[in-house]
C-alpha cells in the first residue's frame, strides 16, 4: 500500500498515512477525520481541488477559516 506524506502548516505537524490506489486526497482526508472543504491542499506549491487523484508521496495542507 502506497505512503502519503502530508505537511499540515497551521498545526506544525508531519503525517504519513497509507492511501489506496485510484484515492482521491478528499478519501484520505475522511479516512483522518479531516472534512475536505476546511482545508487547502497544495502540491509542489499549487493549489488542487480535494477530489484529485493522490499522485507523488507528498501533499501540504493548510487549514482554512471562513469569517462570514
Amino acid at each position: 500500500m502506497p505512503k502519503l506524506t502530508l505537511h499540515f502548516i497551521r498545526e506544525g505537524e508531519i503525517l504519513e498515512t497509507d492511501y489506496e490506489e485510484g484515492d482521491a486526497y478528499q478519501d484520505v482526508l475522511l479516512r483522518l477525520c479531516i472534512i475536505p472543504d476546511t482545508v487547502i491542499i497544495l502540491r509542489d506549491g499549487k493549489s488542487i481541488p480535494e477530489d484529485a487523484p493522490v499522485e507523488g508521496d507528498a501533499a501540504t495542507v493548510m487549514t482554512a477559516a471562513s469569517r462570514g
